[in-house]
């Protein structure tokens, strides 16, 4: 049924390998692969040799509690099929039933993909009357159409039918209410149409024709309380038959007989009367809906009972991970990862091939039957428990050195570096300016997510085996998203921010299979991973191993830290921090003067033109829909907006508690796993930014006295603000116009190499970066320049690759020298070239165009198809021979097709066509020829003489088998 599709290992990302001057600076080096690592998601460092820093943990004093993860449980595909298989079987257990595994050509159906696709073909009603159920046996993969449709159709209308037409009392959120489904909201005596239908079907003809359903002896699952499981296979149930009951007093049903294995006909106990087990409720068992084919032998409830309580238990499951009961020291948990994976593969756990462990990973996932735990120590605050470095959060007697305390690339120092962001927000946010330590064993796992507020992330890999990292590019994350919304649409609707939970996992081979480009990267000790913004990226451990990971921000970040703002407004994702506060702190310390990166300034003045942009346009919205209060403020702590849980901070509303504001069902957040650990509370109801504000201001009749704006900075004040931060962009801006306008000053390579210099105060600006990459190119286009021109020998280049050097000169906003003899040569190139393609082209022009690239300063690789050439020249005489017959000439079809330069000229290459056309003909002949040969009737000699003659194939002798 369900079959996950079989793993395939994705494409590397780059690997960097600096020197000791590139590694000198970290973000200068990060700005400087930039380009490339966006393209990528990811990107592997190699640090020089001589980076080595001692690990700074005691072993034995370095205690942790480890996350417990079941490895089924991780994969989306899996999660959705067990969640789907909850809910029907909690269904139908608050009517006495348990659920077991139908068979169908003695395979176990998948409940989920069964459901899934009957849904997509118009659902049970729609199936039925299209008579589609044969069609759907095909691509579930049966192999009877006819016998598998009609058991088909019998467990769905048994089994899944029911719960279909009353999901809106399982209705978790608007997501659910929402769909069509034709169910009266009062009471379930109540039903439609479609219920109708449904009794009279199980009436009439399913006693008629009742396909049997063959039930497997079952066991208890340890995951889901009474939900039965029977056989190997997925975690998927049908609807069994359980023994004959009597009713007794309270309610419940005492045994008779054993089953029979067949499912009892409705009528059969009609005169059972089931009493509920929560209200004392009675109802003759002929009169339940949906109709019960077995008397239960649980506790029954009636309907208005299940309205009530079955949402509340629904929706009280949430899915995260346990803490371990264990509190582990470092090398405890080294002892315990080591035996797991000794035990699990039979071998030493560094003898074992990390592919067949990546293999197993992807296979335990997709596993929806497996149990297996491990443990991961996950989010582990340098804060609290120290860094592997040395550093100042290191605990009293741990090993210090003072060299590797203060280096640029330790990750304690890294997020406040000099040209790092994060070094203007205030307290250690842990996580995102203090690493987190992971201590990771075999299988224990991270899936998709970004990092928060899609800043770039770096991961030092500090000590053990390797860590498998997977990763999809900004520009893929979209493609991500959709896959992730189509495989697992029932978890994103109850959770919009679903990829921040960091608990739900996608296998590469979905990914690839689904056309989203993924990367992959092993991360061994010593090496760095690094993630650019908005890259998804996941992964899992392949053994025992220690990394360490923090965030950062180069200044090119502001950018896309608004984009990621609006992306979290969206899934109501809450702001670790204010980015309008940042940015307005750092506009403060540059405009006072205080020493501030240029390229920071840089670009929180272009933020402030947009802060601005936004608090006039969104104020003004606000003044048009009522006229509010007005207070000025003063924020002392975080604070969010009630609806999308956005961070406010220049200004806001506030609805007065009298004027009722009432939050619909898909505005009300829901706190998710883990926020209140994270020290943040979700917002007010009342509090609203002002795009909240404006959108509940056009819906809701509300009085202007029962609305106050609160505002912490006027408008004025940004003003000002930004014009004396624009004071201190002057000699940017000076610099910034004079690369602009170099070109029209006629400067040289040498003028642009001063520019550079002088522009490396502003040196993550993307605009410092297009100037040193022009520079380097220019530097590499002269050394060639200087070997074509005066060198001995001839360099050898590709047509290509000159063109391609001529085209990227010509950009360049100075002359590199001999630029125009360069040109003069790819001119002659170019005209070499164009003569292959002439239609005369014969053996003597072919040598005199040997002659004249022979004359070029450099020999170009393309060249060689001259000779080529020639040799198609000398050969082209065999397509106008006589041949014996048509193996020979399929023969020279061959040989012409593997011979390089047919292709070049058009004149040779519709020639062979004309040939291949032609044997095609001869073939159509031959076979009619012999038709003709092997008739009774051979008396109709006018026939076949015209025949004969249309047989006759430009004049050549083909074999016609006379």
């Amino acid at each position: 049924m369900w079959k996950p599709p079989k793993f395939r290992k994705p494409p590397p990302v780059p690997v960097y390998e600096p020197t000791e001057e590139e590694f000198k600076d970290p973000l200068a080096f990060i700005s400087s692969i930039r380009a490339e690592g966006e393209r990528y998601g990811i990107v592997k460092i190699r640090p020089p040799p001589s980076f080595n820093p001692t690990f700074a943990l005691d072993m034995e004093d370095f205690r942790f509690r480890p996350r417990r993860q079941r490895i089924s449980e991780l994969s989306a595909c899996t999660r959705v099929r067990q969640n789907f298989l909850d809910k029907v079987s909690r269904f139908w257990e608050f009517q006495g039933i348990a659920l077991k595994i139908p068979r169908v050509e003695n395979e176990l159906l998948c409940l989920f993909t069964f459901h899934d696709k009957v849904q997509k073909l118009g659902g049970f009603v729609k199936c039925s009357e299209d008579r589609k159920w044969g069609e759907l046996a095909l691509s579930l993969g049966f192999a009877s159409k006819s016998g598998s449709a009609s058991a088909l159709r019998g467990h769905y209308e048994r089994i899944l039918y029911p719960f279909d037409v009353n999901r809106p009392i399982l209705a978790e959120d608007l997501y659910l209410t929402k769909q069509n489904l034709s169910v009266n909201k009062g009471s379930f005596y109540n039903l439609p149409q479609v219920i109708n239908q449904y009794l009279r079907n199980i009436q009439g003809d399913m006693e008629e024709s009742k396909p049997e359903t063959k039930i497997i002896g079952g066991i208890e699952n340890k995951e889901l309380a009474k939900l039965k499981l029977f056989g190997a296979g997925p975690k998927m149930q049908g609807l069994g038959i359980s023994p004959t009951l009597e009713i007794t007093d309270n309610g419940r049903a005492m045994r008779k007989r054993e089953s029979t294995g067949k499912t009892d006909s409705p009528r059969k106990h009609a005169d059972v009367t089931l009493r509920c087990e929560k209200c004392g409720a009675q109802c003759a068992m002929s009169d339940v809906v949906p109709k019960l084919f077995e008397v239960p032998k649980d506790k029954w409830h009636c309907w208005s009972c299940m309205k009530t309580f079955i949402p509340s238990l629904l929706k009280s499951e949430k899915f995260g991970f346990e803490q371990s009961e264990r509190e582990y020291s470092l090398r405890e948990f080294a002892e315990r990862a080591d035996e797991f994976k000794r035990e699990y593969f039979g071998l030493p756990p560094h003898n074992i091939d990390i592919d067949r462990v990546e293999e197993e990973f992807w296979r335990l996932t997709d596993d929806i039957e497996g149990e297996l735990t491990v443990e991961y120590g996950a989010d582990i605050q340098a804060l609290e428990k120290g860094s592997g470095f040395c550093s100042r959060f290191n605990p009293p007697g741990s090993l210090e050195d003072k060299h590797y305390k203060d280096h640029p690339w330790n990750l304690v120092n890294l997020p406040v570096a000099k040209k790092s962001v994060l070094q203007y927000i205030d307290g250690d946010i842990s996580g995102v300016k203090v690493p987190w330590l992971y201590v990771g064993m075999c299988f224990s796992a991270f899936a998709w997510h970004t990092e928060d507020h899609w800043t770039y992330s770096i991961n030092y890999h500090h000590f053990g085996e390797p860590k498998i990292w997977y990763a999809a590019s900004r520009f893929a994350a979209e493609d991500l998203e959709r896959v992730y919304r189509n495989e697992a649409k029932d978890l994103y609707n109850h959770n919009r921010d679903l990829m921040h939970h960091i608990t739900t996992t996608l296998s590469p081979a979905v990914l690839l299979e689904n056309n989203v480009e993924i990367y992959r990267a092993v991360q061994n000790p010593g090496e760095f991973i690094v993630t650019f913004p908005r890259g998804y990226h996941a992964g899992f451990n392949s053994g025992l191993n220690m990394n360490e990971a923090v965030n950062f921000c180069p200044p090119d970040w502001i950018t896309i830290g608004r984009q990621a703002l609006k992306n979290y407004r969206v899934v109501q994702r809450y702001n670790i921090f204010s980015q309008d506060e940042l940015i307005l702190k750092i506009s403060q310390e540059a405009a006072n003067n205080n020493s501030v990166e240029g390229s920071i300034v840089t670009l929180a003045h272009q933020d402030m033109k947009f802060m601005i942009e936004r608090e006039v346009n969104e104020r003004n919205q606000i003044m048009k829909l009522i006229r509010p209060k007005i207070a000025k403020t003063r924020l002392k702590n975080d604070t969010y907006c009630g609806i999308c849980q956005t961070a406010v901070f220049c200004a806001y509303v506030v609805f007065d508690r009298r004027c009722n504001l009432k939050l619909e069902s898909d505005e009300i957040y829901e706190v998710a796993e883990g926020f209140v650990d994270q020290g943040i509370e979700r917002g007010r109801d009342n509090l609203l930014c002002l795009l909240c504000a404006i959108s509940k201001l056009e819906t809701c009749d509300v009085k202007p006295q029962h609305v106050n704006l609160m505002v912490h900075w006027e408008i004025s004040e940004l003003e000002e603000l930004t014009s004396r931060l624009k004071k201190t962009l002057a000699d940017y801006e000076d610099w910034e116009v004079k690369i602009e306008n170099f070109h029209e000053d006629n400067g040289t390579l040498e003028d642009f190499k001063e520019l550079l210099e002088a522009g490396k105060y502003y040196d993550t600006t993307r605009m410092y970066q297009n100037v040193r990459q022009t520079v380097e190119e220019a530097e590499k286009a002269r050394v060639l320049i200087e070997e074509v021109f005066n060198s001995n020998s001839r360099p050898i280049l590709t047509h290509n690759d000159l063109s391609t050097l001529v085209d990227r000169i010509k950009t360049f906003p100075f002359t590199l020298e001999k630029t125009g003899m360069l040109t003069e040569q790819l001119r002659r190139a170019n005209s070499i070239l164009d003569e292959l393609k002439y239609d005369d082209l014969n053996f003597k022009i072919c040598e005199n165009l040997i002659n004249r690239e022979r004359s070029l300063l450099f020999e170009i690789v393309d060249m060689r198809l001259i000779r080529e050439m020639q040799k198609v020249i000398r050969w082209l005489p065999k397509l106008s021979s006589n041949y014996k017959g048509l193996d020979e000439a399929q023969k020279v079809l061959e040989e012409a097709y593997n011979m390089p330069g047919f292709e070049i000229n058009n004149a040779f290459m519709q020639r062979l066509k004309r040939f291949e056309a032609d044997l095609e003909q001869a073939r159509r002949y031959n076979t009619q020829a012999q038709e003709y040969l092997n008739s009774t009737d051979h008396t109709n000699f006018v026939t076949i003489d015209c025949f004969v003659e249309n047989m006759r194939f430009e004049g050549k002798a083909y074999d016609r088998n006379e």
